[in-house]
Protein backbone atom coordinates (compact mmCIF):
# COMPACT_ATOMS: atom_id res chain seq x y z
CA UNK A 1 0.00 0.00 0.00
CA UNK A 2 2.90 2.40 0.78
CA UNK A 3 4.25 1.66 -2.59
CA UNK A 4 1.17 2.53 -4.13
CA UNK A 5 0.78 6.10 -1.98
CA UNK A 6 4.89 6.85 -3.28
CA UNK A 7 3.89 5.72 -7.07
CA UNK A 8 0.60 7.97 -7.33
CA UNK A 9 2.74 10.83 -5.41
CA UNK A 10 5.38 10.91 -7.98
CA UNK A 11 3.08 10.71 -10.97
CA UNK A 12 1.56 13.71 -9.37
CA UNK A 13 4.21 15.57 -9.01
CA UNK A 14 5.41 14.60 -12.92
CA UNK A 15 2.15 15.46 -13.96
CA UNK A 16 2.33 18.91 -12.55
CA UNK A 17 5.90 19.75 -13.10
CA UNK A 18 4.94 19.05 -17.04
CA UNK A 19 2.01 21.32 -17.13
CA UNK A 20 4.21 24.34 -15.96
CA UNK A 21 6.65 23.79 -18.20
CA UNK A 22 4.81 24.53 -21.40
CA UNK A 23 7.34 26.22 -24.01
CA UNK A 24 5.99 27.76 -27.12
CA UNK A 25 8.53 26.80 -29.83
CA UNK A 26 6.09 29.21 -33.07
CA UNK A 27 8.09 31.27 -35.29
CA UNK A 28 6.19 34.66 -35.23
CA UNK A 29 6.66 36.12 -38.56
CA UNK A 30 9.08 38.94 -38.90
CA UNK A 31 8.18 42.58 -39.37
CA UNK A 32 10.12 42.87 -42.75
CA UNK A 33 8.11 43.57 -45.87
CA UNK A 34 9.01 40.14 -47.10
CA UNK A 35 9.21 37.12 -44.85
CA UNK A 36 9.11 33.09 -46.07
CA UNK A 37 9.24 30.10 -43.90
CA UNK A 38 10.63 26.50 -45.69
CA UNK A 39 10.31 23.21 -44.77
CA UNK A 40 11.92 20.51 -46.08
CA UNK A 41 14.65 18.72 -46.36
CA UNK A 42 16.34 21.77 -44.28
CA UNK A 43 13.92 24.60 -42.24
CA UNK A 44 14.74 27.83 -43.46
CA UNK A 45 13.47 31.51 -42.70
CA UNK A 46 13.88 34.30 -45.14
CA UNK A 47 12.49 38.01 -44.07
CA UNK A 48 13.46 40.83 -45.78
CA UNK A 49 12.49 44.64 -45.72
CA UNK A 50 12.60 45.11 -49.63
CA UNK A 51 11.81 43.76 -52.89
CA UNK A 52 14.07 43.39 -55.34
CA UNK A 53 11.28 44.01 -58.28
CA UNK A 54 7.58 44.63 -57.62
CA UNK A 55 5.70 45.48 -60.87
CA UNK A 56 1.83 45.45 -60.98
CA UNK A 57 0.45 46.74 -64.38
CA UNK A 58 -3.19 45.69 -66.38
CA UNK A 59 -1.66 42.35 -67.48
CA UNK A 60 0.91 40.97 -64.79
CA UNK A 61 2.31 41.43 -61.61
CA UNK A 62 6.01 40.39 -61.09
CA UNK A 63 7.37 40.13 -57.55
CA UNK A 64 11.10 39.39 -57.01
CA UNK A 65 13.13 39.30 -53.76
CA UNK A 66 16.77 38.16 -53.56
CA UNK A 67 18.44 37.62 -49.92
CA UNK A 68 21.96 37.55 -49.06
CA UNK A 69 22.97 34.20 -47.05
CA UNK A 70 26.02 33.46 -44.92
CA UNK A 71 26.26 30.42 -47.38
CA UNK A 72 25.44 32.20 -50.20
CA UNK A 73 21.86 34.03 -51.98
CA UNK A 74 18.53 33.16 -52.01
CA UNK A 75 16.25 34.60 -54.98
CA UNK A 76 12.17 34.34 -54.63
CA UNK A 77 10.23 35.18 -57.76
CA UNK A 78 6.73 34.79 -58.52
CA UNK A 79 4.91 35.95 -61.80
CA UNK A 80 0.86 36.45 -62.05
CA UNK A 81 -0.14 36.09 -65.60
CA UNK A 82 -3.21 37.21 -66.55
CA UNK A 83 -3.27 39.66 -63.42
CA UNK A 84 -7.16 40.35 -62.56
CA UNK A 85 -6.65 42.31 -59.93
CA UNK A 86 -6.93 41.24 -55.52
CA UNK A 87 -8.20 37.79 -55.10
CA UNK A 88 -6.75 34.29 -54.85
CA UNK A 89 -4.06 32.92 -57.53
CA UNK A 90 -3.05 28.87 -57.68
CA UNK A 91 0.34 28.01 -58.67
CA UNK A 92 1.10 24.55 -61.00
CA UNK A 93 -0.53 25.24 -63.79
CA UNK A 94 -1.53 27.95 -66.13
CA UNK A 95 0.70 31.12 -66.83
CA UNK A 96 1.10 31.86 -62.55
CA UNK A 97 4.56 30.95 -61.91
CA UNK A 98 6.93 31.25 -58.76
CA UNK A 99 10.58 30.09 -58.53
CA UNK A 100 13.26 30.17 -55.60
CA UNK A 101 16.87 29.86 -56.77
CA UNK A 102 19.48 28.74 -54.20
CA UNK A 103 23.06 30.18 -55.03
CA UNK A 104 25.59 28.63 -52.33
CA UNK A 105 27.75 25.63 -51.95
CA UNK A 106 25.06 23.75 -53.97
CA UNK A 107 22.96 25.64 -56.75
CA UNK A 108 19.58 24.86 -56.60
CA UNK A 109 16.79 25.77 -59.16
CA UNK A 110 12.80 25.02 -57.83
CA UNK A 111 9.51 25.55 -59.14
CA UNK A 112 6.17 25.70 -57.90
CA UNK A 113 4.50 22.17 -58.16
CA UNK A 114 1.52 23.69 -56.80
CA UNK A 115 0.40 26.22 -54.20
CA UNK A 116 -1.82 29.34 -53.42
CA UNK A 117 -1.56 33.15 -52.79
CA UNK A 118 -4.10 35.68 -51.55
CA UNK A 119 -3.76 38.71 -52.13
CA UNK A 120 -5.85 40.98 -50.60
CA UNK A 121 -4.57 44.58 -51.82
CA UNK A 122 -2.16 45.27 -54.47
CA UNK A 123 -1.63 49.06 -56.26
CA UNK A 124 1.62 50.31 -57.93
CA UNK A 125 3.07 51.08 -54.24
CA UNK A 126 1.33 48.57 -51.71
CA UNK A 127 0.83 45.04 -51.54
CA UNK A 128 -0.76 43.08 -49.01
CA UNK A 129 -0.60 38.76 -49.49
CA UNK A 130 -0.08 35.65 -47.74
CA UNK A 131 1.14 32.24 -49.78
CA UNK A 132 1.15 29.18 -49.09
CA UNK A 133 3.67 26.80 -52.07
CA UNK A 134 5.56 23.54 -52.85
CA UNK A 135 8.66 23.93 -55.11
CA UNK A 136 10.74 20.80 -56.50
CA UNK A 137 14.08 21.20 -57.38
CA UNK A 138 15.38 20.60 -60.80
CA UNK A 139 18.46 18.80 -59.81
CA UNK A 140 17.70 16.78 -56.77
CA UNK A 141 13.78 16.51 -57.04
CA UNK A 142 13.77 17.53 -53.29
CA UNK A 143 10.36 18.84 -52.04
CA UNK A 144 9.91 22.00 -49.93
CA UNK A 145 6.96 23.89 -48.68
CA UNK A 146 7.03 27.27 -48.20
CA UNK A 147 4.59 29.36 -46.72
CA UNK A 148 5.05 33.42 -45.87
CA UNK A 149 4.04 37.07 -47.23
CA UNK A 150 4.26 40.09 -48.44
CA UNK A 151 3.24 43.25 -46.54
CA UNK A 152 4.31 46.68 -48.75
Amino acid sequence: MRLLKVLVAIFICLLANSCTQSVTTENEPCDGIFYMDMDGFSSKSICTDHLDTYILNKEALNLKVMNDELAGKVIFELFLNPWDGPGEYHFGSGLNKCELIVHGASDEFYKCTSGKILITEATSNKMEANFSIVVEGFYNKKVLHARGGVHL
